[in-house]
């Protein structure tokens, strides 16, 4: 990061409202452009694929018009934010450096299974893919209705899968956010120091959670009932095929040939 990090960071961290002309703020983000695609090839080396990160297709030819965004965007919110997408990962991961909490965060999102209904199951299946009870490790629980999300640490999760259940003890949730967040201080301020933590906690995070996780899919159907549970499918079945056979014939030529639909 530039050498005015240190100072951005401070000025955010004692409530100090940037502007597009503050010391270091456009710097800042030309600087998280570059640790974007470090972070990206730091990851490729990590699981020996290629690693990308999200951008939106307008700013592939006009990166003055990205930097003029981000900048934007930095001001609003000053959390500098990439979406790292790993081949065949469960979902991509989501980074974000909060300057103000100077805290670093790493999550990555699962639809629930709609094959299992309660809210102990669908926590159940998802707590047998993550191995580690790493106390940094949250869950956080999304709802169909407005019901706010609700989180809880996986390790106490594993001691009640319903403690994160939401007021509503007739709802199940339909998505779930695995993720943590390091608060790591002074080294946050630090152009160096910053820069080593989050390539370190990025792979850390994938290792402990991201090669875990498996996108959830609905179940082939089942087979039709047999013949002797449903006694009357294979009539059906051929009164459809004899109806069939009839529309077909009702398009050909009248010399017999079947119209040409061309």
């Amino acid at each position: 990061m530039p050498k005015s990090w240190k100072s951005v960071v401070r000025s955010i961290s004692t409530g100090e409202k940037l502007r597009k002309s503050s010391e270091g703020v456009e710097e800042t983000v030309f600087a998280w452009f570059q640790e974007q695609r470090d972070l990206c090839l730091l990851m490729s080396r990590h699981v020996g694929e290629t690693v990308s990160f999200k951008l939106e297709r307008k700013f592939n030819e006009d990166p003055q018009a990205r930097l003029k965004q981000a900048v934007s965007e930095f001001i609003e919110d000053p959390v500098l934010t990439v979406i790292l997408t790993v081949p065949d990962a469960a979902s991509n991961l989501n980074v974000k450096a909060h300057l103000a909490r100077k805290c670093i965060e790493i999550s990555m999102n699962v639809r629930a299974p709609e094959d299992r209904k309660s809210t102990k199951a669908r926590v159940n299946w998802l707590l047998r893919m993550i191995k580690s009870d790493d106390p940094r490790i949250i869950v956080r629980a999304r709802w169909s209705t407005r019901t706010p999300p609700t989180q809880a640490l996986l390790r106490d999760l594993r001691e009640d899968p319903a403690c994160i259940q939401c007021d509503n003890q007739s709802a199940s949730p339909t998505a779930f956010d695995v993720f943590f967040a390091e608060d790591i201080g002074a080294r946050f301020s630090g152009s160096r120091t910053f820069v080593e933590d989050i390539e370190r906690l990025v792979p850390e995070f994938y290792d402990l959670v991201g090669q875990n996780l498996r996108a959830w899919q609905a179940p082939p159907p089942k087979p039709i009932a047999s013949r002797a549970e449903a006694p009357d499918t294979f009539g059906e079945a051929a009164e459809d095929a004899d109806g069939l056979g009839r529309v077909e014939q009702s398009v050909a030529e009248p010399n017999g040939a079947v119209a040409d639909e061309r």
